[in-house]
């Protein structure tokens, strides 16, 4: 399982991208072996990443097709962490789908 960390509109530090990573390791690590990428692509709105904050999550899978979700919050490791947490039942349901779905989305905005 490979995680990819992406930013825009703002300056993605070693810390947030290190919480990004650690954060879904831990909630995917179950998974890893039905998992072939992970892509986080975080933004912010305002000079600083706490004006609006949004972590948009996509899982490949190894069984094809690819699972989504977002989360936005004020902070953005809240963001991430919401994320992380909506995207794992998401996983689970296509990982134990014998039918490897295209494409399931879920969002969690708040």
């Amino acid at each position: 399982m490979r995680i990819k960390v992406l930013a825009s509109g703002f300056e993605l530090t070693n810390h947030t991208r290190s919480f990004a990573e650690s954060r879904l390791r831990g909630a995917l690590n179950r998974f890893r072996d039905h998992i072939d990428v992970v892509s986080v692509h975080l933004h912010a709105n305002g000079p600083q990443p706490e004006d609006h904050a949004e972590c948009r999550l996509a899982v490949a899978l190894h069984a094809g097709g690819e699972v989504r979700t977002r989360s936005a919050h004020t902070w953005m490791h809240v963001a991430i962490d919401r994320a992380a947490s909506a995207i794992v039942p998401v996983v689970e349901g296509a990982c134990r789908s014998r039918q490897g779905p295209s494409e399931i989305t879920a969002a969690h905005v708040s």
